[in-house]
C-alpha cells in the first residue's frame, strides 16, 4: 500500500528512507560491496531522485523473490547507484532525449553506456565484485533474448540483473525517458499485467520479476480487477 500511495502521489520519500534504514544495518564487515552499499546508502539516499527510487524499488523487488542475503542485495544496491554512470561520459543529449526519439546511429552509441559505467569503476579502482560488475553491465538484458549488449536469454541473466531492469524501465517509462510523455505508473503496471503494446514498453523481465512487480504495485483493485490476480 505504501508503495501504491508512493506512486500515487510522486512522493517515494517514505519509501527510499525506509529502504535505507534497512541497508543501514547491513554487517559493513561482510564485504567491500556490502560497505560500499551502505556507504552509498548512508550519503545519497536522504532525497527523492531516480536514482534512489530505482535503488528502492530494486530493493524490494528482490525481497518479494525472497532475496534477503544481504552480500546479494548489497551487489544489487550497488549497481543500482552505478549502472547509469557510463552517460556522464556520453553527449547530454542521451539523458535528455526520449529513448524512441534516438536515431539509429544514436541508439547504438546510447547501448554503450552499461560497458562504458564499468570503465569508469575499473579507472576509478572501486572494489566491486565480479557479480555487482555483470549486473550493471547485463541491466539492460531481457528474459526474451531482447536486450543488450549480449542479447542473453532466459537463465543465462542474473535475476539481480533482471530486477534492476524492471526498476529502471518502470521508473524511466513513467518519467517520459522512454516516448517523451510521462505516464501513471498505475497505467503501466495494466499494461505489464496484460502485456499491451505500448511503444517503447518493455515486458521481458521473466517470470518471476514480471510477478513481483505487479505484487508489489498491486491496488486493492483498479476497475474492480487485483492487479496480481
Amino acid at each position: 500500500e505504501e508503495m501504491w500511495e508512493a506512486s500515487e502521489k510522486e512522493d517515494f520519500m517514505k519509501i527510499i528512507q525506509k529502504v535505507r534504514d534497512s541497508i543501514m544495518i547491513f554487517k559493513v564487515t561482510s564485504s567491500p560491496t556490502t560497505s560500499l552499499a551502505v556507504k552509498f546508502a548512508e550519503m545519497l539516499m536522504t532525497e527523492d531522485n531516480y536514482t534512489n527510487r530505482v535503488v528502492a524499488l530494486s530493493y524490494y523487488l528482490a525481497q518479494i523473490q525472497k532475496i534477503t542475503d544481504e552480500d546479494e542485495l548489497s551487489c544489487l544496491i550497488c549497481a543500482g547507484f552505478l549502472h547509469h554512470i557510463g552517460l556522464t561520459q556520453m553527449d547530454c543529449f542521451f539523458s535528455q532525449r526520449a529513448f524512441l526519439e534516438l536515431e539509429p546511429t544514436e541508439l547504438k552509441d546510447y547501448r554503450k553506456h552499461p560497458a562504458l559505467s564499468l570503465h569508469l569503476i575499473r579507472k576509478s579502482g572501486v572494489n566491486l565484485n565480479d557479480r555487482t560488475r555483470q549486473i550493471i553491465l547485463d541491466h539492460h538484458e531481457r528474459y526474451d533474448g531482447s536486450g543488450f549488449p549480449d542479447n542473453k536469454i532466459g537463465d543465462h541473466i542474473d535475476t539481480l540483473s533482471l530486477i534492476l531492469g524492471a526498476s529502471s524501465h518502470l521508473l524511466d517509462y513513467s518519467s517520459g525517458r522512454v516516448t517523451g510523455i510521462k505516464k501513471p505508473i498505475k497505467e503501466i503496471i495494466k499494461s505489464i499485467k496484460t502485456k499491451a503494446e505500448l511503444p517503447g514498453l518493455e515486458h521481458e523481465f521473466g517470470p518471476s520479476t514480471r510477478d513481483a512487480l505487479l505484487i508489489l504495485l498491486e491496488e486493492k483493485s483498479i476497475d474492480g480487477e487485483s492487479l496480481a490476480g
